[in-house]
């Protein structure tokens, strides 16, 4: 799997695919709407997410042009939804305390 393969290349460990949805299937049978941005998408998810520990839990839809993401409260242990523009606001500031650090 692509996501799979790209995470760990990069450093990443630990990286669980949900069973059930690892392989593509149009019919999208564990799914009642198959989009990220819709919390019952990520049902499985989730569980499999509090089973493993996960800090994170991501999820696209079948073309992924979006990503869901799910993040473990750290004081609480509950895992809470970001939205696209939270999303974006953290890969923005990540950005530029990169470039910060870079001095540009």
């Amino acid at each position: 799997m692509p996501v799979q393969r790209i995470l760990k290349e990069i450093g990443f460990e630990n990286v669980y695919v949900v069973p059930e949805q690892e392989k593509p299937n149009g019919d999208f049978p564990t799914v009642s709407y198959p989009n990220p941005e819709d919390a019952n998408a990520f049902k499985l998810a989730l569980e499999l997410a509090e089973k493993v520990d996960a800090d994170v839990v991501l999820a696209n839809d079948p073309d992924a042009d979006r990503l869901g993401v799910y993040a473990k409260d750290s004081k609480t242990g509950e895992y809470h939804s970001f939205t696209g523009n939270m999303s974006g606001l953290l890969i923005a500031e990540y950005e530029l305390s990169q470039k910060k650090e870079r001095r540009e």
